[in-house]
């Protein structure tokens, strides 16, 4: 997958939304606002919060008065809510009929009414954004909170990164959730910064591309000219972060973006070159207290330490 967006231009599916033809026009009876108006406003969130989590990575230095859990879980929930957003645009989209039944789950809805496209849209992108959907869950209705560490890698760099943190067992230990922290070579994993920021921004360009491609085909879009371009903004904050994650990253796909001077070029891909990613030199973690009981945490990636030893 690969998406270009040109300075002072928008991505293919706003300019097809931006464009839309009054006979395709269903959104009115749907109730649903204008599908580029809905998607503009959502992306607008997320790079709201991408830019205030960007300002408080910088200055982080692992003591947190909950403003900087807060503008993560702020992140992943607009993040969310921005897919749910593709939903109803897909809905908006789809030939209306009076005999409906009036279902409020989108994702119902559209299994019922549009179940060839909801299929190849969930087919290709469901999996990529599980990591999404489970956090935000878990962010509304769970009890995680952040911890946050500090790897030194492979290559002797120093990575930075975060979990979220629930109660394991009725010892009170405490460690990454598994439900969102997959299990890698018999240890726990997490996030770090640069390869979680990277992964989200994949994942919204493979959005825009699977939905574009599925509702208009092959459509050439229309030109949408936008001094002001949300989605030049929200894809060039990512330019800079470094491709250094934690061991079981490398394998997961992520956004390799690259600029030029007329355009950001995003690629979703794996990290190509095979290292020695399991070579961490070292591990940081900032554990939670409980009053003035410090909390027992499992730690993630300690055992790829401990097997060196041995």
């Amino acid at each position: 997958m690969q998406l270009n967006i040109k300075k002072n231009q928008s991505i293919k599916l706003l300019n097809n939304l931006h464009n839309l033809t009054e006979e395709k026009s269903y959104y009115k009876k749907h109730r649903i606002r204008f599908p580029a108006d809905l998607l503009n406003e959502k992306i607008k969130k997320v790079n709201l919060s991408l830019t205030e989590l960007l300002s408080k990575i910088d200055i982080y230095e692992g003591f947190d008065n909950g403003e900087f859990e807060k503008t993560i879980f702020d992140y992943v929930k607009y993040l969310d809510d921005l897919n749910d957003s593709l939903l109803q645009i897909m809905k908006a989209l789809t030939p209306f009929k009076n005999d409906y039944e009036d279902i409020k789950d989108v994702d119902k809805w559209l299994k019922e009414y549009n179940s060839e496209k909801y299929t190849m849209f969930k087919d290709a992108t469901f999996a990529d954004n599980d990591f999404i959907r489970i956090s935000s869950n878990n962010i509304k209705h769970g009890n995680v909170r952040i911890t946050t560490l500090e790897l030194v890698n492979h290559k002797y760099k120093k990575v930075r990164g975060f979990y979220f943190s629930d109660i394991l067992d009725e010892n009170e230990l405490f460690g990454p959730k598994p439900e969102i922290h997959k299990h890698y070579k018999n240890t726990m994993t997490a996030f770090s910064f640069n390869h979680f920021l990277l992964r989200t921004a994949g994942v919204v360009a493979l959005n825009f591309y699977w939905l574009n491609k599925i509702i208009f085909k092959k459509e050439k879009a229309k030109i949408n000219n936008d001094h002001n371009c949300i989605m030049h903004s929200f894809f060039s904050k990512f330019k800079d972060i470094e491709e250094e994650f934690f061991p079981d990253e490398y394998r997961v796909k992520y956004a390799k973006i690259v600029q030029n001077h007329t355009h950001i070029t995003i690629m979703y891909q794996r990290y190509l070159k095979n290292e020695k990613f399991d070579d961490i030199k070292s591990i940081m973690p900032t554990f939670k207290f409980n009053g003035n009981k410090k909390s027992n945490e499992k730690i993630p990636y300690l055992s790829l330490i401990y097997s060196k030893k041995f």
